[in-house]
């Protein structure tokens, strides 16, 4: 009897040992899935705040663009470095604790694209805690130049019942529009005074507004600085010594062909038609010397020291000629357009820049169907083509047919190409958007840097 209790009491305890090694395992094993579970959830929060410290970097470095716009070295001093960094941070908590750390990747605007605006910003952030779990993202940000435009006018502006527009338009004065307008039209002014009356920012004297704006309109907003220009032109000059910088002619200027195999020719214009009606009919009389090849360089730029006749057509360059006398916030060169300026590709790898320190004019003798590819400044003065009066005036070419500007312009004085019974019949305005982030070399910006592009990607993918 004794014997049977002892075995059933042995068989208990073996039981009883069997159930709590397996309680002991199956609690161990959960203690080790909590365990598990903990880590990995510290490690998603970590990533979690590892991609966050990333943008917060991002946030950062476009706040340090606002105040130092060409400073692609995070306030280092380094020059020269494409890409520059990386540049490490710290990054703190609201209750000023050590979270983790940032490091900055800054690729400025490429070289091999004058005038880009573009910057491209690699940012990898990750924790104290878990220093190995990185996050990298990379943006891309551009500074908005004045090309977003189809025109900007800093006086009053007046499109006629054949004008028709296809990008935004801006005065710092009134605008009245009786064309078609496909993008906005905006002005800086709440009311202005024209024709005996007060009138609004923006207006049409056809009926049927919704016909005319066709994207609505705009006003009053802030106005485009246009005494900024003159410091532009320093640069310009400053700058053209590592391009082209070319003195005064000794005679009335230069004509300047661009070529499509990325040279350029320029030859002294010795006389100038004769004016008719009292305007400028803008035109080549004689030449004085050969013509004289050059390659477009590097940045861009090419600076004449007088007045400049245009034409040619570009292919795979981008380029900016400046026409300007000293002194230079007051000096009267002017730009001429008679023949067609055009560019092979219409997909931002060919752009033309003209600043004309006075006027951009067009001439009497200018083609019937004229098209100009290329951004334009007509810093003190107007892109117009005079009023010539009647054929019994100037003869026949006082009314042509057709005139495209693909790009912008940018006038002081009020822009016309059609007045009474002189000038261009149809009128097409046609927005470039690949200038925006994109202009010609040394173009004027404007605002902020605007963000473009972003995406996560893996440590040593490209971007």
């Amino acid at each position: 009897m004794k014997s049977s209790v002892l075995k059933q009491k042995g068989s208990i305890l073996i039981t009883t040992l069997i159930f709590v090694t397996i309680f002991v395992v199956i609690a161990g094993g959960l203690l080790s899935l909590v365990n598990q579970q903990k880590k990995l959830s510290l490690q998603r929060k970590a990533q979690a705040q590892a991609l966050q410290i990333a943008e917060a970097g991002v946030n950062y470095y476009r706040w340090h663009l606002a105040h130092a716009i060409e400073d692609y070295a995070d306030g280092s001093g380094q020059t020269g470095c494409n890409p520059c960094g990386p540049y490490t941070h710290e990054y703190y908590d609201p209750s000023g604790g050590l979270i983790g750390y940032f490091a900055l990747t800054i690729t400025p605007p490429s070289p091999t694209y004058p005038g880009s605006t573009i910057v491209k910003i690699k940012s990898t952030g990750w924790t104290t805690d878990y220093p190995n779990t990185k996050r990298h993202v990379a943006v891309s940000f551009g500074l908005p130049s004045l090309a977003r435009f189809t025109t900007v006018v800093h006086n009053n502006l007046s499109y006629g019942t054949g004008s028709e527009t296809f990008g935004p338009v801006h005065s710092n004065g009134g605008v009245k529009f009786d064309g078609v307008a496909h993008n906005l039209i905006s002005s800086a002014l709440s009311r202005y005074w024209y024709d005996s009356a007060w009138r609004d920012g923006v207006w049409t004297s056809q009926s049927g507004e919704s016909d005319i704006f066709l994207a609505g309109k705009s006003f009053p907003v802030p106005p485009i600085d246009f005494a900024g220009f003159t410091q532009n032109l320093n640069t310009m000059k400053t700058a053209a010594a590592s391009g082209y910088l070319i003195g005064p002619s000794g005679y009335q200027g230069y004509h300047v062909q661009l070529l499509n195999d990325q040279t350029f020719r320029y030859r002294t214009v010795a006389t100038k038609t004769a004016d008719c009606n009292n305007e400028p009919t803008g035109g080549i009389g004689s030449y004085n010397g050969d013509w004289t090849t050059r390659s477009i360089p590097e940045n861009g730029l090419i600076f004449f020291q007088d007045n400049v006749w245009i034409d040619g057509q570009i292919n795979d360059s981008r380029v900016t000629v400046v026409a300007a006398k000293e002194p230079l916030d007051t000096g009267t060169a002017d730009i001429f357009l008679n023949n067609d300026l055009l560019y092979t590709n219409k997909d931002g790898g060919d752009t033309i820049g003209l600043l004309a320190q006075r006027n951009v004019v067009i001439g009497l003798y200018s083609e019937d169907d004229l098209e100009i590819d290329a951004i334009l400044i007509a810093k003190n003065g107007a892109r117009y083509r005079p009023d010539y009066g009647n054929v019994f005036a100037c003869g026949a070419t006082v009314t042509r047919n057709e005139f495209t500007i693909y790009g912008t312009t940018i006038s002081y004085l009020t822009p016309y190409m059609s007045s009474g019974s002189s000038g261009y019949q149809i009128r097409n305005y046609i927005y470039d958007a690949n200038t925006l982030y994109a202009p010609p070399p040394f173009f004027p910006t404007s605002g902020e840097y605007d963000f473009l592009r972003w995406e996560e990607i893996l440590k040593d993918e490209s971007y």
